[in-house]
């Protein structure tokens, strides 16, 4: 009996402790959490069909009439391997890229499908970190009402002149 009541208090420790809740939109600090999404699969299976992130992060430094838009700015793409097509009804939700300690959140308003291989979405207003540097992509998107998670390590910020 002491032995599964041990066992129970496990679980709901680590179901307390292991939950990432994402923040509101926006950049934020948190240790705790960057180090929980670094567990999130870089593959997953879903109706068969093996899935993977594919992310992009750059800064524009291109010059421009009035306001320059410094920003990092994301674009990212679910697909299955081999090339087979999606399974129907995947939707992005939202973005997270990690840096360290640094998270930005970023919900994503708009994916577009342009074929049956593919899921893409793009972003903007992220924060300023250097390029030539890295930081990790997690996204979050929806199939059937359900919740789920990839990562791409090691992303090259990039800049564009």
């Amino acid at each position: 009996m002491r032995t599964v009541f041990f066992i129970l208090s496990a679980f709901v420790i680590c179901g307390a402790g292991c939950d990432k809740t994402l923040p509101e939109d926006g950049v934020s600090t948190d240790a705790k959490l960057a180090k929980a999404f670094q567990k999130t699969p870089q593959t997953i299976v879903i109706d068969g069909k093996t899935l993977t992130l594919s992310a992009e992060l750059w800064r524009d430094f291109m010059p421009s009439i009035g306001k320059e838009e410094r920003s990092m700015r994301a674009a990212v793409s679910i697909s299955a391997e081999e090339g087979m097509a999606l399974p129907r009804g995947l939707s992005f939700n939202r973005m997270v890229v990690l840096k360290g300690d640094s998270i930005w959140v970023q919900t994503i308003a708009n994916s577009e499908r342009s074929d049956e291989i593919r899921l893409k979405a793009n972003t903007t207003g992220g924060p300023e970190w250097q390029p030539e540097t890295e930081a990790d992509v997690v996204v979050e998107f929806l199939h059937d009402d359900k919740s789920y998670k990839l990562r791409q390590n090691s992303v090259q910020i990039r800049a564009t002149y």
